[in-house]
């Protein structure tokens, strides 16, 4: 059975719902087409189900689109390896800052300047240091600009 089946059914199970609970559930879902995903014993589906299939058993399961469509994807044998889906609020502050820092060393200078990337605006909870962290963690994206005047300067013997 593809993963998305087994997904279905894990989620019926933890429930104790059967298939026509489900569809009670949600317009969008009908036993035949319930039937037809739970019962397919081939290991990859050749297609995604339509979007709106998908998120009506995100609505009627009660969980995030993004978790379906994860599941969905690894029933047609997309290569999701370990990938998971969690909500932000279940991230600790430094796995949040963790992710943040990674982006932040991801954008190169020439899409800020060229507007390919415009970081969002960002403030950061007060229970995080953002001086420490800034000194700490971050490169600045432009390094230092040497105008021509300042390389032609004599240098003193103080320097």
């Amino acid at each position: 059975m593809h993963a998305l089946g087994r997904w279905i059914q894990q989620q019926l199970d933890a429930r104790g719902w059967n298939r026509a609970d489900l569809a009670r559930r949600h317009a969008d879902l009908s036993p035949s087409l319930l039937g037809k995903l739970i019962t397919d014993d081939r290991e990859h589906l050749d297609q995604t189900p339509q979007k709106r299939t998908l998120s009506a058993l995100a609505e009627a399961f009660n969980v995030s689109l993004d978790e379906v469509l994860l599941v969905a994807a690894e029933a047609i044998g997309a290569p999701v390896g370990g990938l998971t889906v969690a909500p932000l609020s279940r991230a600790t502050a430094e796995e949040l800052t963790e992710e943040i820092l990674i982006r932040l060393r991801s954008v190169r200078p020439q899409e800020v300047s060229s507007g390919e990337a415009s970081p969002t605006p960002m403030t950061p909870p007060s229970d995080i240091d953002i001086t420490t962290l800034a000194q700490d963690k971050v490169r600045p994206l432009h390094p230092p600009r040497v105008t021509r005047a300042a390389r032609r300067a004599p240098r003193s013997d103080d320097d």
